[in-house]
């Protein structure tokens, strides 16, 4: 009865230890809030949390072991592979966060993600990889407010654009890269009413040769700490 009595306090403590456990994994979950459409990439392109199904054209996936869990990812071949997806998610305050490894880069210009046509109210989107001087580099572009920074191939990245309108802001890794002001919105004057992946706005060149794991697409501006969180969930 007395060994009852005092394991009874280090069950409850060690009780109380999970569940609190429990409640701050749960806090460390991305948000749905705002959330359009979620991409996991598990052997197809389909939207798991919206209704905004991709069109894939010559991809593949692989499974990996993607950040100690086994899942699938696309694979952008290079080699006329793309994903269409059908909206431009063009809204005035928006959050575009995805992972991305490139294999290769043997072109100027490979395009990870473009939402880029005449009808765009809310300017142009682009996430791609630029060759400069033998050197890898992100490019963030948002309605022509641009910023680089050098990466490595064969390195998974966790990539953020984030704009409300009048700032814009770009993350890598959870990190601030750069933000700042747009005083207007940049958009080109042809292109797909669509959101491309792979592949220029043509849907003919600039292939990107990589992988891509859960495209997360947001109606709001995400906090800092929000897309910490979606960093560190890598999920």
């Amino acid at each position: 009865m007395n060994f009852i009595k005092l394991a009874l306090p280090l069950l409850m403590s060690a009780i109380m230890f999970l569940f609190s456990c429990n409640k701050v994994h749960d806090a460390e979950q991305p948000t749905q809030n705002g959330l359009v459409s979620f991409y996991t990439f598990q052997g197809n392109t389909d939207d798991v949390f919206g209704n905004n199904n991709g069109i894939e054209h010559n991809v593949k996936y692989l499974n990996l072991d993607f950040h100690n869990s086994n899942n699938q990812v696309l694979l952008l071949t290079g080699i006329n592979s793309y994903v269409k997806l059908p909206d431009s998610f063009d809204y005035e305050a928006k959050t575009i966060n995805l992972w991305f490894n490139v294999i290769e880069s043997t072109t100027v210009l490979g395009v990870i993600y473009s939402s880029d046509n005449p009808n765009l109210k809310y300017g142009l989107t682009l996430l791609n990889i630029q060759l400069i001087d033998s050197h890898i580099n992100l490019y963030f572009n948002v309605s022509n407010q641009q910023d680089t920074v050098e990466i490595e191939v064969n390195t998974w990245y966790n990539a953020t654009i984030v704009t409300d309108g009048k700032k814009y802001s770009y993350y890598l890794n959870g990190n601030s890269i750069k933000s700042g002001d747009f005083n207007n919105y940049v958009s080109s004057s042809d292109g797909n009413p669509t959101t491309e992946m792979g592949c220029d706005r043509y849907l003919n060149q600039r292939f990107f040769n990589g992988l891509v794991s859960n495209l997360r697409i947001y109606n709001r501006k995400l906090s800092d700490n929000e897309i910490k969180v979606l960093y560190k969930a890598k999920d």
